[in-house]
């Protein structure tokens, strides 16, 4: 029983994610923005269709509008990393396709 004890807490004590390492922006926009804008980010009676709002923006326009928010919609509370990720994530995936 020790042992299984003790390899939980390792296993719970693992490396942290590297800076170096890439965030995944579609878990994040997931968590974030998936409640309102939709899975295929094709919006809901909540939150705008991203295909329209996204279009012709740069990654940088977009992690703006993500973190300081805009029109009706709330700022989210990502740091900059996580927003150019869900950014990313939303022109090469969900608008771009």
């Amino acid at each position: 029983m020790r042992w299984l004890i003790l390899a939980l807490a390792l296993a719970a004590c693992g490396p942290e994610a590297s800076p170096d390492e890439e965030l995944d922006g579609g878990a994040i926009y997931l968590a974030n923005c998936e409640s309102c804008h939709g899975y295929d980010g094709r919006g809901s009676d909540t939150g705008a269709d991203l295909y329209w709002a996204a279009e012709g923006m740069t990654v940088e326009e977009v992690a703006d509008v993500v973190v300081l928010g805009e029109g009706s919609m709330r700022a989210v509370d990502l740091d900059d990393a996580e927003a150019e990720a869900v950014a990313a994530f939303l022109l090469d995936v969900l608008v771009r396709r």
